[in-house]
């Protein structure tokens, strides 16, 4: 089976496709976008996710939720892009799921440390080397033979995280998990006060 991972930026969007036998990496790429207008950033996205998913067929994509803070612009103009993804992968019949940025860094990396020796927070640059360093382990650094940042390998970080699950939505799994176990106190606190 087949999955692809995308890493959705404004400006350059990583992705990466792979086949589970034998974790062959099938390609991998960029999609620049960083001087165009937001129609044609749109259509290129969606052009060159239609044209993978057409050429490799992949059986589920994984992608990584964007973190977009307070700035209402861009998760706007992030969400059109998602948008532009999204119906290119409904048009091939692929199936895809949402991971966050830390649940891709976890999932891909399971003795990761937030913190250094220090006990100082790494940054997100010293992160993505990180998983960028797995991701070569996990598939070996010689399959890497084009020149690459780590959008592509944070794109090979979500559709690892997708093989990996089976293309489970872990973060809303856990936010499921979470609110029972809220319900299963609040239920038993009162039969508590009741009992009283």
């Amino acid at each position: 089976m087949r999955y692809l991972g995308i890493d959705l930026s404004l400006n350059r969007t990583g992705w990466f496709i792979f086949d589970e036998d034998k974790m062959k990496v099938l390609d991998y790429g960029a999609i620049e976008t960083n001087k165009m207008n937001e129609t044609d950033k749109l259509m290129l996205i969606y052009n060159t996710i239609d044209k993978i998913c057409k050429q490799y067929k992949p059986n589920g994509c994984g992608i990584e939720k964007e973190f977009v803070g307070n700035n209402a612009q861009t998760a706007l103009k992030l969400g059109h892009c998602h948008g532009a993804i999204m119906v290119a992968l409904k048009l091939n019949y692929i199936p895809f799921t949402y991971y966050s940025v830390m649940t891709l860094k976890m999932q891909t990396v399971p003795d990761l440390k937030l913190t250094d020796e220090n006990k100082k927070r790494k940054k997100g640059d010293d992160l993505k080397i990180e998983v960028q360093n797995e991701i070569y382990k996990i598939f070996g650094k010689q399959q890497f033979t084009k020149a690459h940042l780590t959008d592509e390998t944070d794109a090979a970080s979500a559709a690892y995280v997708y093989y990996k699950t089976k293309g489970v939505d872990i973060d809303n799994v856990k936010k499921q998990l979470e609110k029972e176990e809220k319900k299963k106190k609040k239920k038993a606190l009162m039969k508590k006060v009741k009992s009283s």
